[in-house]
């Protein structure tokens, strides 16, 4: 991972943590709105990690799309919980390593291949 990918994750996590933030923790761990976060984390860490290549940055634009969501919903405008940005991050790792599968009908069969960069 990069030093910047480093730094801007250290300050996103100072912004959720901050006593101004007002982010819950003890929020439920299931429900609809668990299932959002996952899916969109799944979507950015997939789509990332098929553009770049590395499942590192998929992970990592994933960690931003849920950290920066609870940044946005920390003033007031929605509910900031670290669940949400955590099962989001959840749900990047796992898009980020599927996001070098790739599935291709070739000739009437099915071709499954995966390639990455680690």
């Amino acid at each position: 991972m990069k030093i910047k990918h480093l730094i801007a994750a250290a300050a996103l996590s100072v912004a959720v943590s901050s006593p101004q933030a007002r982010c819950i923790a003890n929020d439920a761990w299931r429900g609809a709105d668990k299932t959002k976060h996952a899916a969109v984390g799944a979507a950015v860490g997939w789509i990332v990690t098929l553009q770049t290549g590395k499942v590192a940055d998929g992970i990592f634009w994933s960690a931003v799309a849920g950290v920066g969501k609870e940044v946005l919903d920390s003033d007031g405008s929605g509910t900031c919980s670290l669940q949400d940005a955590a099962v989001t991050v959840l749900g990047g790792v796992i898009g980020a390593y599927t996001g070098g599968l790739v599935v291709t009908h070739t000739r009437g069969r099915t071709v499954v291949s995966y390639s990455t960069t680690f």
